[in-house]
Order: C-alpha cells, then structure tokens, then sequence
C-alpha cells in the first residue's frame, strides 16, 4: 500500500509540473501589419505580348495596413486587417479581402518570395510553378501598361 501511494504521488506530482511548464515560443511568430520589405508598387514584369489577354500587367500596391492587387479585367482585391511572418525567405500575409464585382471576398494568405532589392515574386499560378510572376519596384503607377 506505502509503495501505491508513493507511485501515485509520484505520478500526481509528474503530471501536475508538466501542466504548469509554460509553451515553448515559436520563432516564426505573426506580426501585424505588412513587412517594410515588401511594402512599395510593384508592376510585373510579365511582357504584354507573352501575355495579350491580361490588358494592363498585375499590379500590388502594399503599405503598413493595406494590400491592393489589381488584374485587368478584373475586379481589384482590397485587403485589410494585415498580418505576416517570414519562414525562409517566404513572407506569408495573411488579410481579409472585401467582397467587390467577381471577387468574393474573405481570409486570404498572400506569399511573397523577394529577390534582391527590387524584384519580388507572388504566389505561384499553374503557369508560374517555381516562383509565380515576378513584379518589379515602381515609384508610381500609370493608368494603362
């Protein structure tokens, strides 16, 4: 009995300091706002005539709270409610898009690769499987490309 109750002690005491441990931090944490790395307008660098359908080439336009992402022929997404972290040399930005013409609208994570200073490259499309399209910095937008 001396040996049960000693066992049971034991156990009571293991389970009771493995609760009161606290969490472990991870180290790829979520931020609010929009990473300063991508933050900027960036056109695509896709030519029209690899692409003759699109009109005008994809735009994003990214500040500290807002993403907007612009396709000819299109409705624009407008996000809001920015959120990011980096895992690798990926940043993951998570938004809430706002229901607009055939966008639908709702949480939606954006993933952007940069490379260099001024060359970034969104999600990958089933035409884009590496890296998605590449956008190139721009100090402002034109109407029509």
């Amino acid at each position: 009995m001396k040996t049960f109750n000693a066992l049971l002690l034991t156990l009571g005491l293991a389970a009771g300091l493995t609760t009161l441990t606290p969490n472990q931090a991870h180290a790829a944490t979520w931020h609010k706002g929009a990473p300063t790395a991508i933050r900027g307008n960036w056109l695509s660098k896709v030519p029209r005539k690899k692409d003759p359908a699109a009109g005008f080439a994809p735009q994003y336009r990214i500040s500290k709270s807002k993403l907007t992402r612009n396709i000819s022929n299109m409705s624009g997404e407008f996000a809001s409610h920015l959120s990011w972290r980096k895992v690798g040399h990926i940043y993951y930005v998570k938004s809430y898009v706002k229901p607009n013409g055939m966008v639908l609208g709702g949480h939606v994570t954006y993933k952007f690769y940069k490379s260099g200073s001024k060359t970034m490259y969104d999600q990958p499309t089933k035409h884009h499987l590496k890296r998605g399209y590449a956008f190139k910095k721009v100090s402002k937008f034109r109407n029509w490309y």
